[in-house]
């Protein structure tokens, strides 16, 4: 590898090295295969570096290298080069070289192959240690038998009978090549310049921001690429998923120069939706260059769970070849190498965007590769059906039901940015506006969506019109029921249950789901916003549960925190608590005026009457709700007393 390349490596290495005491240096390699000794090819700089992380191993007694008899230091910059090798005698063959410089002529190898039958490249044992350290390690902390599938990309270069436009790029150098895909691309995507434009004409490698440690791509939302939390949108997520897939890797595995859809992960989801709905692909960005600790953190901030599959998508096919690269994961790990797989003849038609990416259909060839390899290896056939959600809501893509709802959310589609806010409203107070205020100024258009199934003592034409009024000043917000498809009671057991058990049982994935899968996309929704929820477990379980799975989908999520009123939190419960006291004047302060005048009408309606004195004032309040909320349960199903 080049010099400053390795410089900079080892640096972090080295770093990496005296922070962690559980290993993490260039030396694994060295360590894992019983090494003690051994001899430096390289000039003076790359040999520091190489001194620099010996002697970290040797502060933390990581390793028991010797650094005096038996090795010995070749220095590569020197002009006597040949001279110096043949110089040396008396070196023991069982001594392992390092080759620190990539500048290695055969003649080289030659003379130090005649000095040992041992020797490693720099690249070879800083691979084999940031994927130890980075990866494998991490992988298996957080999920001891999660499978991982190792992918090596295939190049232009490696095509073997190229069609003519193959061979036309590759006898260009880079930026040639890349003025004729340009022109091709042009003809391609001639009738949506939109699409040419964003996805290859000004496409550049995401820009990452450093959070706590770990490198983020930053969000970005657009018709063809959007990114949320580090994670890429996948088109195509099922609701209710119970296993995960997740992609990690390079330009390949982002899916550089095509849209959202046609990326290998979007490609792949698919695939599975048809047989094996219950997972779900997330393409996790990662940057070129990571450092060890970055992207460690990034695995292991992965809700990676039992069944979970992790795929590595590299340019190195190195790793493919060693048995003993992996151990001890060699029982749980495929390893492929795509090259051969886009050999001529095939029916793909163009399938190279430049000399190294794809385009859709190249990807979906590369998802089709590892859809069959997830089959050999069995990683999806022995997976159990779940017994949590209804078989019915396994895929909705065909739910007549669904589709009827979210063609009539269509008339309310606008341009820009979209939020979202799902709320009960039973009944609207000055914390949902003051929700709906926040959310309001940082997106262009919107979205309330008012629970339509009735499990309040309100019924929802009154709760949506309490709504509507209360955010009639407000020319971006829209206020639209939410059918039979956001926070369903038939769909999220036990959420509208009363009692402290619901917070430990609700299970929100399948709702979530639907919401990012199918209602988001209709309203181009890139963002939702909630309430904190300090007083009510399952509300606090639900919003964890959406922070973890929104962002996965492409939708960012945030929590803002309750508006208060003489220190306490402003909320709907309180009101209604309120009401069955008729205390009007404290109902003023967490209600706006449209709520308020409706609360009056409909305690005059039902003809509400002081109460009887009694000794007991607690059982007097307790009473009148008894009776306030039976005569408004009547009024809601029309019965008679």
């Amino acid at each position: 590898m080049r010099q400053a390349e390795f410089l900079q490596t080892a640096r972090i290495l080295a770093q990496t090295a005296v922070t962690n005491k559980n290993g993490g240096s260039a030396f694994d390699f060295l360590h894992d295969n019983g090494i003690t000794k051994v001899s430096f090819y390289g000039n003076s700089k790359e040999m520091l570096s190489a001194f620099a992380m010996l002697a970290a191993e040797e502060t933390l007694a990581a390793g028991d290298f010797i650094s005096d008899e038996g090795i010995y230091f070749f220095n590569a910059a020197t002009t006597q080069r040949s001279k110096k090798l043949d110089a040396v005698t008396g070196h023991d063959p069982a001594v392992p070289i390092l080759i620190l410089d990539d500048a290695v002529g055969n003649e080289t190898l030659d003379r130090l192959r005649s000095l040992t039958e041992y020797i490693y490249s720099a690249f070879r044992i800083l691979k084999y240690s940031a994927l130890k350290n980075a990866v494998f390690e991490p992988i298996r902390s957080v999920c001891p038998d999660a499978a991982i599938v190792y992918m090596r990309r295939c190049y232009l270069n490696e095509v073997q009978n190229r069609s003519d436009y193959e061979r036309l790029l590759l006898r260009h150098k880079s930026d040639d090549a890349e003025r004729i895909a340009q022109m091709r691309l042009r003809l391609v995507y001639g009738g949506n310049e939109e699409y040419f434009n964003s996805c290859f004409k000004n496409a550049q490698w995401p820009s990452f921001i450093n959070d706590d440690g770990v490198l983020k791509a930053k969000d970005t939302a657009g018709k063809y690429v959007t990114h949320t939390n580090g994670f890429r949108y996948v088109a195509d997520l099922p609701a209710g998923a119970e296993r995960n897939i997740f992609f990690i890797g390079n330009s390949v595995s982002y899916g550089y120069r095509v849209s959202d859809k046609d990326t290998i992960e979007s490609r792949l989801q698919r695939i599975l939706n048809k047989r094996f709905p219950k997972y779900a692909v997330y393409n996790v960005i990662c940057k070129e260059g990571h450092s060890i600790a970055s992207l460690t953190n990034i695995i292991r901030g992965l809700p990676l769970k039992s069944g979970d599959i992790v795929v590595l998508i590299t340019e190195s096919c190195e790793c493919l070849n060693w048995d003993n690269y992996i151990t001890p994961y060699t029982k749980t790990i495929i390893r492929i190498n795509a090259a051969s797989f886009f050999d001529r003849p095939h029916n793909m038609g163009e399938v190279f965007i430049d000399q190294s990416h794809m385009n859709g259909k190249g990807n979906q060839k590369y998802a089709n590769i590892l859809f069959e390899a997830f089959k050999k290896k069995n990683l999806l056939g022995d997976r159990k059906e779940s017994s949590k959600a209804p078989e019915k809501v396994t895929t909705l893509s065909d739910n007549s039901e669904l589709n009827e709802y979210i063609e009539s959310l269509k008339p309310y589609l606008k341009s820009g940015i979209s939020g979202a806010v799902v709320m009960n409203c039973s009944p609207f107070t000055l914390g949902h506006r003051h929700l709906i205020e926040y959310a309001a100024n940082r997106v262009d258009n919107l979205y309330i969506f008012v629970v339509e199934k009735d499990n309040s003592i309100f019924p929802f034409a009154d709760r949506i019109d309490l709504a509507r009024k209360g955010v009639s000043d407000l020319s971006n917000v829209y206020v639209l029921p939410s059918g039979m498809f956001i926070l369903s009671a038939d769909w999220i057991e036990m959420h509208f249950k009363e009692g402290d058990i619901r917070g430990d049982v609700i299970d929100a994935s399948f709702d979530i789901g639907v919401f990012a899968s199918y209602v988001a996309p209709s309203l181009n929704i890139s963002a939702r916003f909630a309430g904190e929820e300090p007083l009510d477990r399952a509300a606090e379980r639900y919003n964890k549960d959406m922070s973890v799975l929104l962002p996965m989908r492409g939708v960012r999520f945030e929590v803002i925190p309750r508006t208060e009123s003489d220190g306490e939190v402003i909320s709907a419960s309180t009101v209604r608590e309120l009401l069955m006291k008729q205390d009007f004047e404290q109902i003023a302060r967490l209600a706006p005026e449209s709520t308020l005048e409706y609360l009056r009408g409909l305690n005059t309606k039902l003809g509400a009457e002081k109460p009887e004195p009694a000794a007991d004032i607690e059982m007097k309040v307790e009473v009148k709700k008894v009776n306030f909320i039976t005569a408004l349960w009547r009024r809601v199903f029309k019965r008679k007393g």
